[in-house]
């Protein structure tokens, strides 16, 4: 049995199954055909490299390619932020519940065609913690997604950044994220 809404348009449940797949905003809300659709996995993405070195002040995972670098700096977590940051309530990712986490996300610094923008911990919605990956995709207007993955052991959370002109578009967290 269909469902439909106040205006009488049919609710589709299962979206997967429809032609059209609704978009909502804050501003506005429409349908967008799926053949204009992608997946993000589709787009170019850079290459990176991960200098992990536990004695390092400063640990870098770097995406590039011939016209686009794409840096994450992450730094050993200074205690008394950290105590600091719990009592003013900020929620974090791959925060243990115990322990004082041992290294956080600083700035992300990105080179793109020549012009620099770095982005700084305070610039994002939550602070990132226990970082161990990082992606970045370019879409077919310049638009970067750029993904992290981050906590102990395993991974439980995969955070979603969409950048363009120097500006965080988007920024979407899935919790307990296993890769």
């Amino acid at each position: 049995e269909q469902e439909y809404n106040d205006e009488g348009n049919e609710i589709i449940k299962n979206y997967a199954d429809s032609t059209w797949i609704p978009v909502f905003s804050d501003k506005i809300d429409g349908y967008v055909h799926k053949d204009n659709l992608l997946e993000i996995y589709e787009f170019p993405h850079l290459d990176t490299k991960t200098d992990f070195n536990k004695s390092a002040a400063i640990e870098i995972i770097t995406g590039m390619n011939d016209s686009i670098i794409v840096s994450m700096e992450i730094v050993h977590v200074d205690a008394i932020a950290y105590i600091c940051d719990l009592k003013s309530g900020y929620h974090r990712y791959g925060d243990p519940e115990c322990l004082c986490p041992e290294k956080n996300l600083n700035k992300l610094v990105i080179d793109y065609k020549g012009e620099k923008t770095v982005l700084y911990r305070n610039r994002f919605k939550n602070y990132y913690y226990e970082i161990r990956d990082m992606g970045v995709f370019v879409g077919k207007d310049g638009e970067l997604y750029i993904f992290i993955v981050g906590a102990g052991d395993a991974a439980e959370y995969a955070a979603w950044f969409i950048v363009m002109n120097g500006k965080i578009l988007f920024e979407f967290v899935e919790p307990n994220y296993d890769w």
